[in-house]
């Protein structure tokens, strides 16, 4: 949906990026259910989300080399992104 019909709010949440998501943003808290992970990836990422989404992907893939943490942001250029993290 993303790239095919430039919906850049699709944000699916697959096992990947619920993990990524746990780890990343909330890490502390034990419970963290489906719904609340979908309101906050449409809050926290806005209209951009898709894009985050690919980004927190990537990184979840790579298996957390180097053990770098990656938080996407959405009022952070996606360059200072790829840059800061490798993901390039």
């Amino acid at each position: 949906m993303l790239f095919a019909y430039e919906r850049l709010r699709a944000f699916p949440i697959d096992v990947w990026i619920e993990r990524v998501l746990r780890k990343q943003y909330f890490q502390r808290r034990k419970k963290m259910t489906a719904q609340r992970l979908r309101e906050f990836s449409e809050t926290y990422f806005g209209e951009h989300g898709g894009y985050a989404q690919q980004y927190l992907f990537h990184h979840a893939r790579l298996g957390g080399r180097g053990d770098r943490a990656i938080e996407v942001h959405p009022n952070r250029p996606a360059s200072q992104v790829v840059s800061a993290h490798g993901l390039g």
